[in-house]
C-alpha cells in the first residue's frame, strides 16, 4: 500500500514546522528503533528540533558542527517507517543546513528542490543563490513557488498586486525548473516545504 509523507524541519535556529502543522504540544519519543516522529495524521509525520525545546521562545545558539550532527541524526536515527516522500524544510539561503543535507542525500535517487519565495527583491536574491547552489550540488529544481504574489479580496474575489512583478519566471527559466506556481494572500496555504529553502 501507499506509504506516508515525512516532513523534516532542518531550520535548527528557527523551527516552525510543529506550529504550522498544529502539533506544537506534542513530544518526540525515544524507542528502541530510534526517535519516533510526531504524526499529524495517518499520512503525514514531522520531525523538528522544535519538539525538543521547552518553549517556542527558546533560542538555539549552535555552531555548524552541532547543527550538522543533529541533522544527520534526524536522517539516520528517526524511525520514519515506509515513506513515499521525505520533504525537507530548509531555512532561506545556502548555509550549513543546505550543504549537510545535500551531502547526506548525495547517493539518493529522485532528489529535487522546490524553492519558495516572495516577490520582494531581497527574497529573490536568495533565490538566485539557491538556484546556483542546486546547480552546483546536482539537485534538480522542480519548481519555484511565489507566495504573496497578490491579495485576493474576500468579498469580490479580485486579486490585487501588492508588490511589483518579481521576475521569478526568469529565475525559473535560468534554473531549468519545470514547474512554477503563484500563491496569493487569502488563497490558502501551500502546505509544502522545500529542499532548497527559499524565503518562505
Amino acid at each position: 500500500g501507499r506509504g506516508a509523507t515525512g516532513l523534516l524541519d532542518i531550520d535548527i535556529c528557527g523551527p516552525s514546522a510543529p506550529r504550522m502543522m498544529g502539533v506544537e504540544a506534542n513530544e518526540v519519543r525515544q524507542a528502541a528503533s530510534g526517535w519516533q516522529p510526531v504524526w499529524v495524521n495517518d499520512a503525514l509525520c514531522v520531525m523538528s528540533i522544535g519538539f525538543m525545546l521547552p518553549s517556542r521562545e527558546d533560542a538555539v545558539v549552535w555552531r555548524g558542527v552541532r547543527k550538522n550532527g543533529l541533522m544527520k541524526q534526524f536522517l539516520k536515527d528517526v524511525e520514519w517507517g515506509p515513506l513515499d516522500y521525505l520533504v525537507v524544510d530548509a531555512p532561506p539561503g545556502t548555509s550549513d543546513e543546505h550543504i549537510t543535507i545535500a551531502q547526506c542525500m548525495n547517493h539518493t535517487h529522485n532528489v529535487g528542490a522546490v524553492i519558495v519565495t516572495t516577490p520582494q527583491e531581497m527574497a529573490l536574491l536568495d533565490v538566485r543563490k539557491e538556484i546556483n547552489f542546486c546547480l552546483k550540488a546536482g539537485i534538480k529544481i522542480l519548481g519555484i513557488v511565489e507566495n504573496m504574489a497578490g491579495f485576493v479580496c474576500p468579498h469580490c474575489n479580485c486579486t490585487s498586486e501588492i508588490f511589483l512583478p518579481s521576475g521569478a519566471d526568469e529565475h525559473q527559466k535560468a534554473g531549468g525548473a519545470a514547474v512554477s506556481d503563484e500563491k496569493s494572500i487569502g488563497e490558502g496555504s501551500l502546505g509544502a516545504a522545500s529542499v532548497g529553502g527559499g524565503g518562505a
